[in-house]
């Protein structure tokens, strides 16, 4: 008996065996392949600037800004849609979630008109500001200036402002400038001190946005 065949069957051919085997394999290897890729894409990453963010990141060099304060600039243009362009780098402890932070900032909707300006001060990551700032204020240094693209799910979404100065569906254009950071002591590590809340959401949106599920089954 070959192969451990029975006496009224057919014997597989060695080749044919083989085959079954190399492609079992290939299929085991295609699966540890793409369950890493999903734990990569699932892991909170931070760029140059410091943003934190799941999924992947572009860095795109900015010729307009760099002719225009004479030194290379970059915007970081994350997987959520949120550009982040740092003009002046700042110094010391850099803003994190769970820090108190005071900002100066200037608001444009993309058509350049100024819907709003002033001081103000909030903790990182605590949902007390739209998800553009939680997500794009960390990582800034004190005196630093930063330009943040914030597209409309992570500012006010469909409806806007009612009444107010943000229509539906708006993309908004901030620059701002870090006055003080007051450093939250009591939080851990970097991962610890990100909000639960807004890590959860990331995930959230690369999942629906990556189909992982559905180009797995396509690979299978």
């Amino acid at each position: 008996r070959a192969f451990g065949g029975r006496d009224n069957e057919m014997p597989l051919k060695p080749s044919v065996w083989l085959s079954s085997m190399a492609a079992a394999v290939a299929v085991g290897l295609l699966l540890m392949a793409t369950m890493k890729q999903k734990q990569e894409l699932l892991q909170v990453r931070r760029g140059p600037s410091g943003v934190p963010f799941v999924g992947k990141e572009t860095v795109r060099f900015d010729k307009g800004l760099t002719k225009k304060f004479n030194r290379k600039i970059y915007t970081e243009i994350l997987h959520d849609g949120l550009e982040v362009t740092d003009i002046e780098q700042g110094e010391g402890d850099a803003a994190e979630s769970g820090d108190k932070v005071t900002v100066h900032y200037t608001g444009k909707l993309t058509n350049g008109k100024l819907f709003d300006s002033g001081d103000i001060s909030f903790v990182v990551g605590a949902g007390q500001v739209i998800k553009g700032w939680d997500q794009g204020l960390q990582g800034m240094k004190v005196h630093g200036v930063r330009m943040l693209h914030i597209p409309p799910q992570l500012a006010y979404g469909s409806k806007g402002t009612p009444g107010g100065p943000i229509p539906p569906d708006a993309t908004l254009l901030f620059k701002v400038k870090l006055l003080h950071v007051q450093k939250n002591g009591a939080a851990g590590s970097r991962k610890a001190r990100m909000s639960k809340a807004m890590l959860r959401k990331l995930k959230q949106q690369q999942l629906k946005k990556q189909h992982l599920q559905q180009s797995l089954q396509k690979l299978i």
